[in-house]
Parts: structure tokens; C-alpha cells; sequence
């Protein structure tokens, strides 16, 4: 880098690091409270590829905005894309139920094999208890006569 200043204006010289192309830049004074100070000036590869760049993203942008129109346009056109469209959402709902419940299940089997279990021993519980009630009012029952 070559700097010369001038009374008037300061310039330099930059290669510039990615293309390796020498260009030349001046120096632009700030001004106190407003702005400040720069080199104005840059390699041409690199302009020329910003440039490219904001050619192509406005070309996107041009082609996205035709795309959405000819896509609204054949959805219109289409009478059956709703239909097809409830099929499908049907069709993921009914999986994902389907994932719910095996999930659900997975978890909570424990607990209401537990809650079986512990209703199953009451039910054998009160058999016994009843059987043994019967029991002891038989035999009290003989005893008597």
C-alpha cells in the first residue's frame, strides 16, 4: 500500500486480497458529529461480483414472484387439490394417532397393569374374606343346632 496525499486529497494504492488485482482508492474526510472518515474505492473483480450477485438475487427474486403465480394459478385450476390435500392430512393424522397411542402405551402400561393388579388382589381378597365369612357362619351355624 502506497499512500500519496495531495494539499487536496489523499489516494493510495491496494492489491486486493482476493483477486490479487492492484486498484487505487481516495481518502473521503469526515465531518465532526456527522460522518466518518473513509477510503472510497475497490478492486473491479470484486465490484463486478457484487454486481453478478445483485443481478442474480434480483433474477431470483423476478422468478420466485413468477413461480407463485403459475403455482396459485394451476391450484385454481386443480378441483381436486383440496380433496387431495384432506386425503393426505387424513392419512399423517391417522399415523400420528397410531405414534400417540403406542407412545401413550409404552408409558402408561406399567401403570395400569399396577392398577389391575392391585384391583385383581381386592377382588381375590374379598373372595377369601367372603369364603371365610361363610365358613366361620357355617360352622357357627352347626354349632347351634
Amino acid at each position: 500500500m502506497v499512500a500519496v496525499t495531495t494539499p487536496s486529497r489523499a489516494t493510495r494504492r491496494e492489491i486486493c486480497r482476493k483477486h490479487g488485482v492492484d486498484f487505487g482508492q481516495e481518502f473521503i474526510q469526515g465531518i465532526p458529529g456527522q460522518r466518518e472518515s473513509f477510503w472510497i474505492g475497490a478492486c473491479r473483480e470484486c465490484e463486478d461480483e457484487i454486481r453478478r450477485e445483485q443481478q442474480a438475487a434480483e433474477e431470483l427474486a423476478k422468478q420466485t414472484e413468477e413461480i407463485t403465480a403459475e403455482t396459485e394459478r394451476r391450484i385454481a385450476a386443480d378441483s381436486q387439490f383440496e380433496e387431495r390435500v384432506r386425503e393426505l392430512a387424513a392419512a399423517d393424522l391417522a399415523e400420528a394417532v397410531g405414534q400417540v397411542v403406542a407412545s401413550y402405551c409404552a408409558l402408561h402400561r406399567p401403570e395400569w397393569e399396577e392398577y389391575h393388579r392391585d384391583l385383581e388382589w381386592n377382588r381375590i381378597v374379598r373372595e377369601i374374606q367372603a369364603e371365610r365369612s361363610a365358613a366361620i357362619i357355617s360352622r357357627l351355624e352347626e354349632e347351634e343346632e
